[in-house]
């Protein structure tokens, strides 16, 4: 088994560091192994004495790898235990590389050892066969290998041992054995079917599933959040369960159902049978999927009219499905799309899923309304990764082609960072369109009332509001953190939604309110004069102007904090420290401006000498403007929008009646 181990793989050896899968990494590792940095060696067939020519002869193609046992120094041996010589090595011949629907991979081998005077390099040593027959090693998952294995072979307590490692969370591979006695020639045209099959059972490769360190406590983050979590895996579905229990992933209270197709000589050959996995006897109806009593044993024909079967006595209401890819596949094929969506809704474990199952599975979800996002780090995972909403790959080997993100951590973590930057990146998208939508209208305002009095914003005017306010304060805001934990609930996906719109309708309706009451509170005052009518010798320099300008001014910083409140998707906002010290900045500005502006700033914007009242009113009503605008924004508007949604989805029902 140790020899299947060494050369029963994929990997390569690159500038002297070995690429390839990480399992088959992590075994070739513990053999102790290693691969030869030249492969480009000799092979010659060993002539036992008394006879002439050896009958196998070596394409000169061939190109083999060659693996070499650990070296054992002569200190590490027994006494009286002499070494070897010369040491025996493997040379890999033929790869029949993994198929994912084979779920096995297999290699001919030969056993050499290294001789003089049969390379034509300048070291005058090359290998030679060490004997007459090739060996061929088959790795794959155990319920296949004992397909092609003779029973002979397989020990009496296989699945029963399987069984066992697989409860534990192990991930098991079994590996079988057999000698090839053919020419080599011969063994260079055989077809994999005629290799792996009658092949002499040697064990189980048995890796422990290590749960990460972070992977419990993300788990439990995406559960608070009501992100429906499941896994999508090629192992063993005991396995998956174990793996699941272990991470929270499935409620430790909750009954688990496996299925298994029924013998050929049940009353339903082609019906699927689901059982507890902790052997309670409680089973679930293949159609409905809601559980049966253990006496039940017929399916429930799905358009009976009957009421679905209840749980058995003293069972629990609680329940969650762990799948394997036939399952999934006899359903995908045979089964109505209600039974699957049933089944979609249900399970928590898809297990020995291949690559395609696993891209069907996510095109299935998509197909109900989910968002999906998938994580994975293999070959087997690229078409569930592209095909998924979010792509997340952890491993920069072949994943990371077909997956829109890459993360150099391994761990699951990188899972909570996507969705909270996601949605923090989302939401201040429709921050700052509605900060540019607002600061567009709230200028449209202005002019509009300054036109009404043949008057408009000065040209300084203008360039202090777009250059000095308008860009750093819009730069600022983009750079928003994302929250430190996933909210409950998502935040709105589209910029036409009930939300969006109440909002950026109802801040325009407060912001122009307050223009036009300022606007009329001025026209009202004993000081106030109307706007001169010579412009080309004092400009727009008038009341109307300066008071319009002055709370413009305090209400394009007012809505740029409002739009840019944290929770619950965002950090704090004061967290922002290059926002908040703009905001900061310009809020004292403009107060310095209303109340003590020096003469030359003033002349340069074409700024009126108000009067004391009149400064200490455009303050207070930049106060006013503040609450209003933060008040509607926290409490009034998104009520509004929940009012409006409500009384949609009572039309749509009273339609659909």
């Amino acid at each position: 088994i140790v020899c299947a181990m060494a050369t029963c793989h994929s990997l390569s050896l690159v500038d002297d560091e070995l690429i390839g899968d990480p399992l088959d990494l992590k075994m070739f590792e513990f053999t102790g192994w290693s691969i030869a940095a030249d492969n480009a060696m000799t092979l010659a067939p060993i002539r036992p004495r008394g006879h002439g020519k050896a009958r196998d002869h070596i394409v000169a193609s061939a190109t083999p790898m060659i693996v070499k046992p650990p070296t054992v120094h002569f200190s590490q041996l027994r006494p009286g235990l002499l070494p070897e010589a010369p040491k025996v090595e493997l040379a890999v011949l033929r790869s029949f590389d993994f198929v994912s629907n084979l779920r096995r991979m297999s290699v001919i081998v030969r056993r050499v050892q290294k001789v003089g005077g049969v390379a034509s390099d300048d070291t005058g040593e090359g290998y030679a066969m060490a004997n007459r027959w090739f060996e061929c090693f088959v790795k794959g998952a155990p319920e296949v290998m004992r397909q092609i294995c003779s029973p002979a072979s397989l020990p009496a307590d296989y699945d029963a041992q399987l069984r066992a490692y697989a409860h534990h969370g192990y991930r098991i591979i079994a590996c079988a054995w057999k000698r090839i006695n053919m020419s080599t020639s011969k063994v260079y045209k055989l077809k994999r079917d005629a290799v792996e099959n009658d092949c002499s059972f040697l064990g189980f490769i048995v890796f422990e599933n290590k749960l990460k360190a972070t992977t419990p406590a993300v788990v439990r983050s995406l559960r608070r959040a009501k992100i429906r979590q499941a896994m999508c895996t090629g192992d063993n579905v005991l396995t998956g369960l174990s793996v699941s229990r272990e991470c929270g992933l499935v409620n430790p209270s909750s009954r688990i159902f496996v299925p298994r197709f029924l013998s050929p000589d049940d009353d339903c050959p082609q019906s699927i049978m689901w059982e507890d996995v902790d052997g309670s006897g409680v089973r679930l109806d293949p159609l409905t999927l809601m559980p049966i009593p253990a006496t039940a044993h017929q399916p429930r024909h799905e358009d009976s009219g009957l009421d679905p079967p209840l749980f058995a006595p003293g069972s629990t209401g609680q329940y969650e499905l762990a799948v394997t890819g036939e399952v999934f596949q006899h359903y995908l094929d045979y089964a109505s799309e209600q039974t699957l969506a049933r089944l979609l809704v249900k399970a928590q474990i898809f297990a020995r899923m291949s690559p395609d199952q696993k891209h069907f599975l996510v095109e299935r979800l998509q197909g109900l309304g989910y968002t999906v996002g998938f994580c994975g780090d293999g070959a087997n995972d690229c078409g569930a990764l592209k095909a998924a909403d979010v792509g997340i790959s952890l491993s920069e080997a072949e994943a990371s082609v077909a997956a829109p993100l890459t993360s150099h951590s391994t761990d699951l973590e990188c899972v909570l960072t996507t969705i909270r930057e996601g949605r923090a990146a989302l939401v201040t998208s429709f921050s700052c369109f509605k900060y540019m939508a607002l600061y567009s209208l709230i200028q449209f305002t202005s002019v509009s009332l300054l036109y009404s009095q043949v008057s408009n914003l000065g040209d300084f005017q203008f360039l202090y509001i777009d250059l000095a306010i308008i860009i750093p304060v819009a730069v600022f805001m983009g750079q928003a953190e994302a929250a430190q934990t996933v909210s409950l609930k998502g935040p709105t996906a589209t910029l036409v939604s009930k939300k969006i719109l109440t909002s950026l309708f109802g801040q325009i309706a407060i912001q122009a309110a307050l223009q036009v009451a300022l606007f009329r509170w001025t026209h009202l005052q004993p000081w106030y004069a109307p706007p001169a009518t010579d412009i080309d010798e004092k400009g727009f320099r008038s009341y109307d102007n300066t008071v319009v300008f002055l709370l413009s001014a305090f209400q394009y910083l007012i809505v740029a904090l409002v739009f840019n409140a944290g929770r619950p998707f965002r950090a704090p906002a004061w967290r922002n420290r290059p926002f908040i010290l703009t905001l900061g900045a310009l809020a004292l500005f403009n107060i310095w401006l209303t109340l003590a502006p020096s003469p030359w700033i003033r002349d340069l914007l074409e700024l009126m000498d108000l009067p004391p009242v009149a400064r200490f009113v455009i303050l207070a009503a930049a106060a006013v403007d503040l609450a209003l605008t933060w008040g509607a924004e926290e409490v009034l508007l998104p009520s509004i929008a929940r009012a409006w949604g409500r009384l949609m989805h009572a039309k749509a029902r009273h339609h659909a009646r």
